[in-house]
């Protein structure tokens, strides 16, 4: 599946299993490898929040994944619909997808942070 597929699913009337499940470890993939990132460089400690990376990884971008009454999925809809997707090629909409999963990992994070410890938040 490509990346245009799985966004156009995704973001459409009745998202396709697949779709969603492609985008969903795609998200896995790239919140996982910068939370590995942060902490080789010791600039995140997981375990400070008594999570795994992975639960870390998925707990921060779960967000993007919640559906509305319609079953839908506003985050990612809103977040695509705001850009002409369906003229970028395939690299650029990886990027923008990047994008949307780097920010919602980075807003977590720093939830995480702040329920951690509000005054090492207003530092981050």
């Amino acid at each position: 599946m490509t990346m245009k597929e799985a966004v156009a699913s995704g973001v459409s009337l009745q998202p396709q299993r697949g779709a969603v499940e492609f985008l969903i470890m795609e998200s896995r993939r790239i919140a996982l490898a910068s939370i590995y990132q942060k902490v080789r460089r010791r600039a995140l400690q997981p375990d400070l929040f008594g999570l795994s990376p992975e639960d870390l990884a998925l707990d921060s971008i779960a967000e993007v994944y919640q559906r509305d009454e319609r079953g839908r999925f506003p985050q990612l809809v809103g977040y695509f619909e705001s850009m002409s997707w369906q003229t970028l090629d395939e690299a650029s909409l990886f990027i923008a997808f990047r994008r949307l999963i780097l920010s919602k990992l980075n807003e977590g994070l720093f939830r995480r942070y702040k329920e951690a410890d509000a005054s090492l938040s207003k530092l981050i």
